[in-house]
């Protein structure tokens, strides 16, 4: 669970991230539900008061690009390096093996190699090179 701040939204906006474990051996795929929140310092103080410690801040900059379908992201992420994210979408879980494979055809027409690919997150890098 992690709280965000995002200044690349174009607007001050402060979101609450849940990720669930990956969903397959082959990507980063996983469940993600988000939502806004109001006071970025009160969510902090209920997962505080929850239990919740903070184990590191990610900070990093990052562009994003629509291309066919996709959102290919850009991340410097201090610390750490920089990154290619290629995501879409899926609302079915039939529709996975699709969205994985478009996703390996736009890395590779960015002459990217797919199984370069790291299914580590950016905290786990963090904590990692700590």
């Amino acid at each position: 669970m992690c709280i965000r701040d995002r200044p690349d939204s174009g607007s001050a906006d402060t979101r609450i991230t849940y990720k669930g474990p990956l969903v397959d051996d082959e990507s980063k795929t996983r469940e993600e539900l988000e939502t806004a929140v109001g006071d970025r310092e009160t969510a902090d103080a209920i997962l505080t008061n929850l239990g919740f410690e903070a184990a590191a801040t990610v900070r990093k900059e990052r562009e994003r690009f629509a291309l066919e379908g996709y959102t290919v992201t850009l991340d410097s992420v201090d610390d750490v390096g920089e990154y290619v994210e290629v995501e879409t979408d899926v609302v079915d879980e039939s529709d996975l093996e699709a969205a994985r494979d478009g996703a390996y055809d736009v890395l590779e027409r960015l002459e990217l190699e797919p199984d370069d690919q790291l299914r580590t997150s950016y905290l786990g890098l963090l904590l990692g090179a700590e």
